[in-house]
């Protein structure tokens, strides 16, 4: 540990504020990546050791250099960070998550930065104010709604009006519908807590409250972690090899990852046929979250069919969203919810893609899939609900 980022808890440090920003913002997949370094590092050791083949699959890649084309673009990117007391600044910095990399035949090293070993450790700045948790939200307003329940515990309920929510939010002046406020902001708020932190937090609107919202919440770090490990073994016990390096992988990532995150997984793993050594695959997939990428390869579900389709090199993504909205604009009658696509976040996040990323939206109208890429084919594909048409 370098002594220089040791911190002691005291009376004073619980009225600090944490802000985390990024110099670039991260794509789906440079998210997911940074997901897997940070659950999985092991910090006796200096680097992780991927393979490459399997890297390029999850990151859905097609080519060796389109995988060092994303690693070169990582190695760029910084986290910025300060903690502080009203106005004044305790403690700030900067730091890259990948330092650098070092690609063998088939494996690549990742060599991360120490800051990202000290989340993982005891009484430093980063695990004490929380980082792990924080860092990959697409909300940094999730930080806010996560101090303010946890304070509230051990009591495990809050009611809260839309307005008094805003406030704590500081969106005094924004999302003056209730649909937006929860749509653009509640929902993923909520979304965030559930997958970073060892809350596990449900919300509802009562019927004729008005403007009230119900959360409800719990603790769910260590919950009958034991047992749970147990539950999931005994349904893929027939097909394990070594009992004892199962047990002691499903616990680590229980941990680590929480319980849906395990389940999908072992789930996803135990549903393929003639697989030869069930050990090594449940591995790989805990490690790569296997389940979540072959969700990105399911096709829509069958009451969406193929409305529209356009493959074309755009020199930048605002000249892609133009192109875009001139077409949505010539089919609002097929349904009003169309009109979902022109909110403000919707889009500055399309005319803000970068090389390589993705833009997804779907309600039950229709679905909506965008991929930019920078001076090659990007596609545009849109699904309509089979019944609209």
């Amino acid at each position: 540990m370098i002594d220089i980022f040791n911190f002691t808890p005291t009376k004073k440090s619980k009225n600090f504020i944490v802000n985390i920003k990024l110099n670039k913002n991260f794509s789906k997949s440079e998210k997911e990546f940074f997901e897997l370094l940070i659950f999985n590092f092991d910090l006796a050791s200096p680097y992780i050791s991927l393979d490459s083949k399997d890297l390029i699959k999850v990151l859905n890649l097609d080519t060796d250099s389109k995988l060092q084309d994303f690693l070169h673009k990582i190695t760029d990117k910084k986290v910025l960070y300060s903690i502080t007391e009203e106005e004044a600044v305790i403690y700030s910095g900067a730091f890259s998550p990948v330092s650098s990399y070092f690609q063998k035949k088939e494996k690549i090293y990742i060599f991360t930065a120490e800051e990202l070993k000290l989340f993982l450790t005891e009484e430093n700045i980063f695990s004490h104010f929380n980082f792990k948790k924080f860092i990959f939200m697409e909300k940094n307003l999730s930080l806010i709604l996560y101090n303010h329940l946890n304070n509230i515990l051990p009591a495990n309920t809050l009611s809260a009006t839309v307005t008094e929510l805003k406030e704590l939010f500081g969106l005094e002046d924004s999302y003056n519908r209730i649909y937006d406020f929860e749509k653009y902001i509640l929902k993923k708020i909520v979304k965030n807590i559930n997958k970073y932190t060892d809350l596990e937090v449900k919300y509802e609107k009562p019927a004729h409250s008005g403007s009230v919202i119900n959360f409800t919440f719990k603790s769910t770090y260590r919950e009958n972690i034991f047992e749970k490990t147990k539950e999931i073994i005994d349904t893929v016990k027939s097909k394990i090899i070594n009992y004892e390096n199962v047990y002691n992988l499903i616990l680590n990532y229980l941990e680590k990852r929480g319980l849906s995150y395990v389940q999908n997984n072992v789930s996803y793993i135990n549903s393929l046929k003639n697989i030869q050594n069930f050990d090594a695959h449940l591995r790989k997939a805990l490690l790569y979250d296997l389940y979540s990428s072959n969700l990105k390869n399911i096709k829509p579900e069958s009451k969406f069919i193929s409305f529209f389709e356009k493959y074309h090199v755009y020199k930048n993504s605002v000249t892609l969203q133009n192109d875009l909205y001139k077409y949505i604009n010539s089919i609002l009658y097929i349904t009003s919810s169309l009109e979902e696509l022109y909110s403000f976040e919707v889009i500055n996040e399309i005319k803000n893609l970068e090389d390589g990323s993705f833009f997804t939206y779907k309600n039950e109208d229709f679905e909506i899939f965008v991929e930019f890429l920078q001076n090659k084919n990007s596609s545009i594909q849109i699904f309509i609900r089979e019944d609209l048409i």
